[in-house]
This record gives structure tokens, C-alpha cells and sequence, in this order.
């Protein structure tokens, strides 16, 4: 048998549960013993499954979990909880778009881990898991706008791009395939891109609304955002927003309802 490795930092160590949606959102939302709905549209008709709370775990190593993983998730806390659960304007810095793109980042990643429990197939550009235990993986690009009116806790879309039309410059991505993922924690909403290690600003797709959608990793010239820039949107805008134009996209919708 093949002994188990992390899938962070690759290393052989004690297994533990690593709750994709952190415990401190359960907190902050009150919901972490609530039974959930959780609806699968990836074929026809919809599955759905019924969890409790925060059961979408993953196994990672106690070292990573209680090391980087859980300073990141403290620094996430302490900066952008009143944003998550209120909504309040704000002007975001350039160290807090670093850790509002590193923390989306991974939670992307670690949903796409969760993809083929829900009947989907994971794409895990070579090197993304391991690179976040420093910051943001490269070939990585985060967009971030507000929801509302925050109905759910959240909800969240996973696809695998594959690119109709490269752009020229399209470097190491080329006609090759990334994954994407929209998704909301109560007002904040992010979609994060994820292709081969490369210049990230290399990484494109036709289509993104601006006008919901402000680019903030690589991080902007300007060093900050006032937030919210961008229109205010809800699940209709998302539902009729995804897939991402220009892009052949293998979806997985998971809606989360409390």
C-alpha cells in the first residue's frame, strides 16, 4: 500500500481534518451544527445530498494544519470578518489583497480537491497546493466583488477551462486547461483562476464583467481597492454569469443552504 503523503507540503505525518469552509466562518455565521442542503448540477436531473454544517473536510498533515494554514485563517479573521458578515466599505491594502488572494486561492484549491465527491474531475495545476504554504501559486488569478443580498453562506461553482481561443500571449497556458471557481462566503464574492505555473498575468478570459468583477491579484498599480467598486450582485447575476464566456467549462454547481 502506498503510504499516505500530505497533499501541501507532500510529507508522510499524522492525518488530520482540515475543514475547507473554516471553523470560524461556522462561528461568525452561527451555522456549524445546522444541517445543510447541498445541490450537485452536474447532471440531469440535480443530485442532492444532505451534509451537517462544515462536513466538507479534507486530509492534510497536523504540521501544515497547525502551522501556516492556521495563521492564515487567523489573519482572514481578524481583517475581513465585519466584510463577510456586514458588508462595510472599506479601503483594502496591498498586504490585505495578498492575503484576500491567498485565502481564496486555497479555498479553491481545496474545493477542487472535493470535486470527484460531487461527480466532477479535479484539475490541480502541478505545484499549486505546495506553493501556498509561501503565498499566492503562481499562474494564479483572483477577482473580487460584493454579493448581495447575502441569502446563503455561500455557494460556489467549479469548472475546468479549456480554451476555445488562446490569446497570443498566452505563454505556458497555451491551449492547455485551468480550472476556475466563483464562489461567495457571505457579502464577499471572489472567482480565482488557476492554470501551469507562469506569468500570471499571461493568464486571460474573455468576458469577465468588470462592472461585478475587480482583478486584485496580480495585485492592482494602484497597491489598493476601495471595496466595494464593483456593482452589487446575487444568484441570478452568478447563475447567469457562469460558465465564463469564450471558455468550454466541465461545471459543478454546489449551492450551500442553510
Amino acid at each position: 500500500m502506498t503510504p499516505w503523503v500530505c497533499p501541501l507540503c507532500g510529507q508522510a505525518g499524522k492525518r488530520t481534518r482540515e475543514h475547507v469552509w473554516p471553523k470560524w466562518l461556522a462561528d461568525l455565521f452561527g451555522v456549524r451544527l445546522t444541517p445543510v442542503k447541498m445541490q450537485t448540477e452536474l447532471t440531469t436531473p440535480a443530485l442532492d445530498r444532505w451534509s451537517r454544517g462544515f462536513d466538507l473536510v479534507i486530509w492534510i498533515c497536523q504540521t501544515c494544519n497547525n502551522d501556516w494554514l492556521s495563521d492564515l485563517e487567523a489573519e482572514m479573521k481578524a481583517a475581513f470578518s465585519e466584510e463577510i458578515l456586514i458588508g462595510n466599505p472599506r479601503t483594502i491594502p496591498a498586504d490585505q489583497l495578498t492575503l484576500l488572494a491567498r485565502w481564496a486561492a486555497k479555498t479553491a484549491l481545496f474545493l477542487n480537491i472535493l470535486m470527484p465527491n460531487f461527480g466532477g474531475l479535479a484539475y490541480m495545476p502541478d505545484g499549486h497546493l505546495a506553493e501556498l504554504s509561501q503565498g499566492v501559486p503562481r499562474g494564479t488569478v483572483v477577482w473580487l466583488g460584493v454579493y448581495d443580498p447575502s441569502t446563503y453562506f455561500t455557494r460556489w461553482w467549479m469548472g475546468r477551462l479549456d480554451p476555445i481561443d488562446s490569446p497570443p500571449d498566452a505563454g505556458e497556458l497555451g491551449l492547455g486547461s485551468a480550472y476556475v471557481c466563483l464562489f461567495h462566503v457571505g457579502h464577499l464574492l471572489f472567482q480565482v483562476l488557476g492554470g501551469q505555473p507562469g506569468p500570471a498575468n499571461t493568464l486571460l478570459i474573455d468576458g469577465v464583467d468588470e462592472n461585478a468583477l475587480h482583478a486584485i491579484w496580480p495585485l492592482p498599480e494602484s497597491g489598493n481597492v476601495d471595496w466595494p467598486d464593483t456593482i452589487p450582485v446575487d444568484d441570478k447575476w452568478c447563475s447567469a454569469y457562469w460558465p465564463p464566456k469564450n471558455m468550454t467549462v466541465q461545471s459543478l454547481r454546489i449551492v450551500v443552504m442553510i
